[in-house]
Formats: C-alpha cells, sequence, structure tokens
C-alpha cells in the first residue's frame, strides 16, 4: 500500500492528466472500499485467514480468498472431495491452448467431466501399464547406461533434471509410443522442460484470473512467454497424434486407446481435444512423477538409515534371484520397505501441493457444524491433510517410512490424498505407484549416491506442481549382489 508521501508523489512522477489527478484520491478511496467490502462483507468473513494459511493456529478452517476456505476438518475428505460438486473455476486454466480443447482435469462440471474420462481412464489402468512395460523398461535401462557412464566421472550432478528426462521419456512411450529424447542427450531438448515448467506457474497464477486467459495465449504475450504450442514437446505430440488418426494399425499406446474410443462414443469428447489430453498427460504426468521421484530420493539422502534399510532389502531380493535388470512391478510391488518409502515420500511431500477446490451446491454444505452457503468454494490441502497429527500420529511432520508398517497404517489410507479422491481422483495413480517403484529399486539397487555437500538443504517452489532444485549428488556404481 502506499504511504502518503508516495501517494503526492505517484501524479508527479508519472505526470498524469490534470483531470485524472484531481480523480486519482477517488479511485484509491473505491479500490479500499471494494478491498473491504471483499474482506468484511463475505459470508465468510468470521473464518480467519492469514496471507499464509496456518491450519495448527486457526484450526479447521482457514480463510484464503474472498470467497474461498481451505478445510482440514476430519470430515473434510468425504464432505467435499467425495460428492460429485462442481469443480472451481481455477481448473479451467488447464485447457490449452483455449476452451476448446478440454480435458478430464480443465472440465469443472461433474457431468461433462466423467463423459471425457469414460474416454480415456482405461488407458491410465495399471492393466494397459503391465502391456507396456517392457517398452517403459527399456527408457529405464537407457536411463541406467546413462547413470553408469555418470558413475565413472568424479563430478556431481543435478539428479533432479535426470529423473525429469527419465520421467518424461517414460510418458513418451506410454502416450504415442515415442520416447522424446532428453535422456538419450541427458538435455532439455529445445528448453521444452523450461517451457512446461513456466506453463505450470502461468496456469497456477491464471486460475484465479482465468478472464485474462484468452488475452495472454491469443496474443503477442503468447510468444513472448514461449506459451504458445510449437515447443518440442507439443510439436512431437501433435505430429503422433496426427499418424494414429492415419493409421490404426499402430502399437498400442493411450493416444490409439482414445482415438478407438472417440469413434466409438463421439457424444462424450471431440477428437480435437485428443491433443489437449495428450499434451497435458506428457506435461502434467511427467511433471508429478518427477516431483515424486525427487522427493523419494532427497528424503532417502537426507535419512541414510531410511537408505540403508531400502538397500538391504534390495540387495536381499537380488541375491534371491527375484529381481529382474529392470525391476519389474510385480517384484517391486512384493517388496515391503521400497511400498512405504513410495507412500511415505507421496504424504510427507505431495508433489501437488495446490488446494483441492470444489463449489458448494445449491444446497450448501455443513462441515464440523459450520454451514457454508452454496458458491462458496472449500478446498482440501494433500499438504494440510498429510501433515496432519490427527491422521498420521505424532510424528506427522518425521520423514518416516516405518509408520507404513504398522498395524494402524491401513486406517492411514484415508488421508493420502496426493492423488485426489473421488470423481476427480488422479486416473494415474496406479501408474505412478508402479513407475516410482520401478525405476527407485532398479536404480537405488545399482548405484550408491550421496551429497556433494553434506548437509544440503534444496530449495523448493510452488508452481502447479512442486519444482524442486539445488541439491547435487555424487553417484557411483553399487558393489554387484550374487544371486
Amino acid at each position: 500500500m502506499y504511504s502518503s508521501m508516495e501517494i503526492h508523489m505517484v501524479p508527479m512522477a508519472l505526470e498524469l492528466p490534470r483531470n485524472l489527478q484531481a480523480i486519482l484520491p477517488y479511485l484509491l478511496l473505491a479500490a479500499l472500499g471494494f478491498l473491504l467490502k471483499r474482506k468484511l462483507l463475505s459470508p465468510i468473513s468470521d473464518i480467519k485467514g492469514p496471507l499464509v494459511g496456518e491450519h495448527q493456529k486457526h484450526g479447521d478452517f482457514v480463510r484464503i480468498g474472498y470467497n474461498e476456505v481451505s478445510c482440514s476438518h476430519p470430515d473434510s475428505i468425504t464432505a467435499i472431495l467425495a460428492p460429485s460438486y462442481r469443480k472451481a473455476s481455477w481448473y479451467q486454466a488447464l485447457a490449452v491452448p483455449d476452451k476448446h480443447h478440454q480435458t478430464p482435469m480443465s472440465e469443472c462440471d461433474p457431468k461433462r467431466h466423467r463423459e471425457r474420462s469414460s474416454i480415456t481412464a482405461s488407458s491410465y489402468s495399471l492393466t494397459s501399464l503391465i502391456k507396456s512395460e517392457n517398452i517403459v523398461d527399456t527408457c529405464i535401462a537407457e536411463f541406467q547406461q546413462q547413470l553408469k557412464k555418470l558413475a565413472g566421472v568424479d563430478q556431481a550432478i543435478d539428479l533432479g533434471e535426470w529423473l525429469n528426462y527419465i520421467s518424461f521419456d517414460v510418458i513418451g512411450e506410454l502416450t504415442f509410443s515415442q520416447r522424446l529424447g532428453f535422456v538419450r542427450n541427458g538435455a532439455d531438448i529445445d528448453n521444452s522442460i523450461s517451457s512446461m515448467r513456466f506453463l505450470m506457474i502461468y496456469q497456477a497464477v491464471m486460475g484465479y484470473m482465468y478472464w485474462l486467459h484468452p488475452f495472454i495465449l491469443h496474443s503477442p504475450f503468447s510468444g513472448f512467454f514461449d506459451l504458445r504450442p510449437h515447443a518440442h514437446i507439443f510439436k512431437t505430440v501433435s505430429a503422433a497424434v496426427d499418424k494414429r488418426r492415419e493409421n490404426p494399425n499402430v502399437r498400442h499406446d493411450m493416444v490409439s486407446q482414445w482415438i478407438k474410443n472417440i469413434r466409438k462414443w463421439p457424444e462424450r469428447m471431440e477428437e480435437r481435444e485428443i491433443l489437449a489430453v495428450a499434451s497435458m498427460t506428457t506435461i502434467a504426468g511427467s511433471e508429478t512423477m518427477t516431483g515424486a521421484l525427487s522427493n523419494m530420493f532427497y528424503f532417502l539422502l537426507k535419512n541414510p538409515d531410511c537408505m540403508a534399510k531400502l538397500k538391504r532389502e534390495l540387495s536381499k531380493a537380488q541375491a534371491a534371484g527375484e529381481l529382474s535388470p529392470v525391476v519389474l512391478h510385480e517384484e517391486a510391488k512384493k517388496l515391503p520397505y521400497l511400498q512405504a518409502c513410495i507412500k511415505e515420500s507421496l504424504r510427507y511431500f505431495a508433489p501437488v501441493p495446490f488446494g483441492l477446490p470444489r463449489v458448494a451446491p445449491k444446497e450448501g454444505v455443513t462441515l464440523g457444524g459450520r454451514y457454508f452457503e452454496a458458491g462458496t468454494i472449500l478446498s482440501v490441502n494433500p499438504f494440510v491433510i498429510q501433515r496432519d497429527r490427527r491422521y498420521f500420529g505424532e510424528d506427522a511432520e518425521v520423514f518416516n517410512p516405518e509408520r507404513w508398517l504398522r498395524p494402524e497404517a491401513p486406517r492411514y489410507e484415508k488421508y493420502l490424498i496426493t492423488f485426489g479422491t473421488g470423481y476427480n481422483g488422479c486416473p494415474g495413480k496406479q501408474f505412478a505407484f508402479a513407475e516410482i517403484g520401478k525405476i527407485t529399486a532398479s536404480v537405488v539397487r545399482d548405484f550408491d549416491f550421496e551429497f556433494e555437500k553434506v548437509g544440503t538443504d534444496w530449495k523448493h517452489r510452488s508452481n502447479f506442481t512442486i519444482a524442486q532444485s539445488d541439491w547435487p549428488v555424487k553417484v557411483s556404481q553399487a558393489a554387484p549382489v550374487e544371486n
């Protein structure tokens, strides 16, 4: 806010016209009145809300916007996420390049969401993944070969970048049978990943100013910010989609399955939207998996006892002949401590830190004795829920995979909402668990990692997904384990 001196200096510095100088104080009063109205006359004005929501300080309800409340009440998941309530308009910004290219993620209407999901959901299933596991294994084997080369160089690497490369390549193979080439090149091709990360920031912000969205993406600004769909990933996705439209006898992948489903049920989704769904799957899926894998490796390195225990489990399985050169999903899911580490890394540091906002229906919502009228936006944040001691015990703010091996572990599952829940839960949840398990098991078994500097603490920021940086590590080959 301007001080009185700053207000006095603004007309002089900008040399505003006299008529504007005359009305400037009234404009400032109007703006102040508008802000006070939003602050004091909202139906949720009694709910406390600092600039940064603090549930530990203010309880189950924290006001985070004019008409939005972050909820951590024990019934929040079943009362807000489980029902088929309309998603908040924030999701609209995920339709790129425009509103005519919707995806299940960007669609706010529950009915239309279900229709679109009926076209795409089956391709994210574990059954579909198993059909393509041999292709995924070639991606991971290429990653292992690159790490072997890097292990021979006495120099720290940016492991987060390499995890980003393998995530994109795996998603590319599964979505449209084309490896994007990041692992092979060991580089961000055409600045595609950095461009996509800016897109994540853009979408996170633009969701709250959606009226600006068409003006930016369809203006010179889109070129300036490199938001137009011409980067390496968009080009590759577009070409792959076109190829599958022309040739029905291609390898089984997500795009070919979507085209087949759309031709069977054309009323549920337009064929032009396949490009949007393929792009969003590639970008959001790979960024989410990158965040999850980075969390796994970082927190294992920050907790050497956990890393050592995982290595012992992998060594024992390897010695018993229970692991393939690239660990199979069926092999990985039989390793209890590995599975515990996956769940704990997803719980402790959710790769998508945003709240999951829903709009209260016409009859309103009552939660914890508090009534929220129709139109109120109620959001449930995975970070908040998954660090709550009421749901995960007194050590909820500690990274501890052992919690998932406790007798009471089954009741934790309800509150593990990293991938959402209800009708808008992430369809790729099982795929993510499988890929994180395969990559982690294959790499941790074969290589040793350590921070370049003792006491390393990474930097991270919240875009649409978590972006981690500044945690260089040294890699070396692990001693072979005899079968």
